[in-house]
């Protein structure tokens, strides 16, 4: 009894260790600052006119937006030059490369001199000089579906999961590239990539610009 008891002792005292560091080891670990919610800007490289006399009915946008993008010719605000959005050269490209060597504060000031020179979002004019964005909260979102997955996916947090792994949202701040591959209209978009998404507005491009806390 007493052998057996020992052997019982010891297989709880190296089992249940282990136990506890597999379990560690899959559980999504989350520092908690009362993050409610986060702000995003954006630049919505909009379709124009021209696109929009091509249909009908705005129902019929969905089914011709992602043709129109793959051309999209978008114009500088404060010259009226006019420049591709992709391929060499283009205003994707610019971002992309201007925007991966900066983060926090000089990212957010940085964009908001692209959405100055390039966005046709009313709403994202006429705010304060504090303002921070858009609001985005952790539970339902009245964005358009698209937008609101893209704007999540940037911010990372409760809504991805990071086994193992500790997630602060401060460090999301500044953020307008993906955390890893996402699939856009059946693309698949590599690791790092400046993350954008295809609405019936136009092409967006979204920084994640703050924090909404309790």
């Amino acid at each position: 009894m007493k052998r057996f008891l020992i052997c019982f002792a010891l297989i709880f005292i190296v089992v249940t260790p282990i136990m506890f560091l597999v379990g560690c080891g899959t559980r999504e670990t989350v520092i908690n600052i009362n993050v409610d919610g986060f702000y995003v800007k954006h630049i919505l490289f909009g379709f124009s006119d021209e696109h929009f006399d091509l249909v009908s009915d705005s129902s019929e946008i969905s089914e011709h937006r992602y043709e129109w993008a793959k051309t999209l010719v978008v114009t500088n605000r404060d010259t009226g030059e006019q420049r591709p959005f992709w391929g060499t050269g283009g205003v994707y490209e610019e971002l992309s490369i201007v925007l991966r060597s900066l983060s926090g504060t000089k990212a957010i000031n940085t964009f908001w001199e692209y959405i100055n020179r390039y966005n046709t979002d009313p709403g994202m004019f006429g705010n304060s000089d504090d303002w921070k964005g858009y609001l985005i909260p952790l539970g339902d979102s009245l964005m358009v579906p698209e937008f609101d997955r893209l704007a999540r996916r940037l911010f990372g947090g409760p809504n991805i999961q990071y086994p193992g792994m500790e997630f602060n949202p401060s460090n999301s701040i500044g953020n307008a590239f993906m955390p890893n591959s996402y699939y856009t209209n059946g693309e698949m978009h590599s690791y790092g990539e400046l993350g954008y998404v295809v609405t019936d507005f136009g092409i967006h491009v979204i920084m994640v610009s703050g924090l909404s806390t309790r």
